[in-house]
């Protein structure tokens, strides 16, 4: 202590020793204040809580989605949380802010029926029948995934009668089956009413028509396939 007095013995030495002390004091505390601010910045609200904001925006709850998906992300140096889920046949994608849950940007784009069958599960094999005849002959109906979120073989029937204005009790079905076609999952039905043959392929997920197609009723086919059932069965006989 007596050594220091002796060294601040003159005014200049005083300021000077003022003057160090401030700068030393003015640098921790900035190097408190940046520790503090680095701090807060790896502060997060939580992943849930980022998937709740988005949710909230698009005015949906957690039971009202499908394909929901989230994770942690850095953009252009900033923390955010990429939050994409699929609703009434729109697809959201969110960027949320996480220090905050400020929503940073926010989209929502109508499925294309190609990409809707992306994700959803995979088309079940048609089942052979005992006799091992193939699947699609006539009358043939393909078995749908009970786990799967298609609308089913019969709905897709329903939906194929009322676009050609026919009633069931009018028709024969030739074919109606689960299968895919250019990576989406479809039903193929087919059917003629009195003299017309009517050909269909519907979404399996949304039901919608893809494809439609009618045209006069070729009897010869008929005649044809009859015919090679009977010879069939007399080749069996021999």
């Amino acid at each position: 202590m007596k050594k220091i007095t002796q060294a601040l013995n003159s005014p200049k030495k005083i300021a000077a020793f003022i003057v160090c002390v401030i700068l030393i004091a003015g640098a921790v505390g900035f190097a408190t204040v940046k520790v503090g601010a680095n701090v807060n910045a790896n502060k997060t609200i939580g992943m849930e809580k980022g998937v709740a904001v988005a949710l909230a925006d698009a005015g949906l709850k957690t039971e009202d989605v499908t394909n929901l998906t989230s994770h942690y992300d850095n953009e252009d140096g900033m923390a955010v949380y990429e939050v994409e889920f699929v609703a009434g046949g729109f697809e959201y994608d969110y960027t949320i802010k996480a220090s905050d849950g400020r929503i940073i940007e926010a989209q929502r784009e109508s499925i294309k029926a190609s990409d809707a069958e992306s994700s959803a599960t995979p088309v079940q094999e048609p089942q052979q029948p005992s006799n091992g005849s193939d699947s699609s002959s006539t009358g043939s109906s393909s078995t749908d995934n009970p786990g799967s979120k298609y609308i089913g073989v019969d709905k897709a029937k329903s939906i194929a009668l009322k676009d050609a204005g026919v009633s069931a009790s009018s028709v024969t079905f030739t074919k109606a089956k689960l299968d895919r076609d250019d990576g989406v999952a479809v039903y193929e039905i087919e059917f003629y009413s009195g003299d017309t043959e009517y050909e269909y392929e519907i979404n399996a997920t949304s039901g919608a028509i893809r494809e439609r197609d009618s045209e006069p009723r070729d009897y010869d086919d008929d005649w044809d396939d009859d015919h090679d059932d009977d010879h069939d069965d007399d080749h069996d006989d021999d």
